[in-house]
């Protein structure tokens, strides 16, 4: 099989291929977007399976939530929605989360856009999720509470991983999970997808002979996306998964 470095001296073995011989990469994940393996399909919520979300939260930034399923043996993971905005506090997102309008918020029905709406109606149907998310979000805000505690107080516990804090053990755990994740097909999941194809380090020059120590990848748009599929992938706990192969 193939052998491919990245910056950080791992190496995968990805399979056969002509196009993937002699290539290096220096983007977390993006060795294994190259070779098309993340299916995307006809993947929508089942009632049948654990639902789960995770969350990156911001304000200046967006705030980005991802809902997953994984199958009952935890050998396949479906990413079947995700949202993102910026500039809105956590009680934009609430509906999002219940599938319905809280009298208390600060946001009406109003405020949201069809597509949006369209979402939380979908939701309302779905049962409750396990959620996960940033560690950071216990910090308190500017009005003296935290995300994590506002979200509490509305019924929506955030359970956190302190592995979550540090880049290395997030990407350890997302490379395993890419190795079984499933995108239901749509512009919110694909975009998803296209994130974690995306991200990359700060650029630098990488001497084959030294090793580089660990850094974050860049902060650009792709961050979101890629922050919630590794605070599921933390959370979670799938410790191996079988490499999946170049057609």
């Amino acid at each position: 099989p193939t052998k491919i470095r990245t910056m950080q001296g791992d190496i995968f073995q990805v399979g056969v291929d002509p196009k993937l011989e002699g290539m290096e990469i220096f983007d977390p994940y993006k060795w294994f977007s190259k070779a098309d393996l993340v299916p995307i399909g006809d993947y929508p919520y089942d009632p049948q399976l654990p639902l789960y979300t995770s969350t990156d939260f911001g304000f200046t930034h967006n705030t980005a939530i991802a809902w997953w399923q994984t199958s009952l043996d935890k050998s396949k993971v479906f990413l079947i929605d995700f949202v993102q905005n910026s500039q809105k506090v956590i009680d934009y997102y609430l509906p999002f989360y219940t599938g319905k309008f809280s009298k208390d918020s600060s946001y009406k029905e109003s405020d949201y856009t069809k597509e949006e709406l369209d979402k939380i109606k979908k939701h309302s149907k779905w049962k409750g999720a396990r959620n996960f998310g940033d560690p950071a979000g216990k910090q308190k805000t500017i009005t003296d509470t935290s995300v994590i505690r506002k979200l509490s107080q509305s019924g929506i516990h955030i359970f956190t991983n302190e592995k979550a804090k540090s880049f290395a053990p997030r990407r350890e755990a997302t490379k395993i999970l890419l190795r079984i994740l499933y995108i239901n097909k749509g512009k919110e999941t694909e975009f998803f997808l296209e994130c974690l194809k995306q991200a990359r380090y700060p650029e630098s020059r990488v001497d084959s002979q030294k090793t580089s120590a660990m850094v974050k990848p860049i902060h650009d748009f792709t961050a979101d996306a890629r922050a919630c599929a590794e605070y599921f992938a933390v959370n979670i706990g799938i410790k191996r998964a079988k490499p999946r192969t170049v057609n």
